[in-house]
């Protein structure tokens, strides 16, 4: 299960630790990584494979990414659709 969760981590860009500032390395803990997948709606028990592919697929399956639409005053543009 450790390999497994490792493995979820890494793929969600969860760290495996950090150095402080006196250079003693502290390991993210499981608890604290079981927390954080929670918080991206990932499972521990998710297939490791099974995310990777959902992952390098995610961007093929969504239609467009988000836009942010501003309009200025007096400018409009008008779009024929066929």
């Amino acid at each position: 299960m450790t390999a497994t969760l490792d493995r979820l981590s890494a793929l969600c860009g969860i760290e495996p630790g950090y150095h402080d500032i006196w250079g003693t390395w502290h390991p993210t803990s499981e608890n604290t990584r079981r927390a954080l997948l929670a918080a991206m709606h990932v499972s521990p028990d998710t297939d490791p494979a099974r995310l990777a592919e959902e992952f390098e697929n995610r961007d093929w399956r969504r239609l467009l990414p988000p836009v942010c639409v501003l309009g200025a005053p007096g400018h409009t543009r008008h779009v024929e659709l066929t």
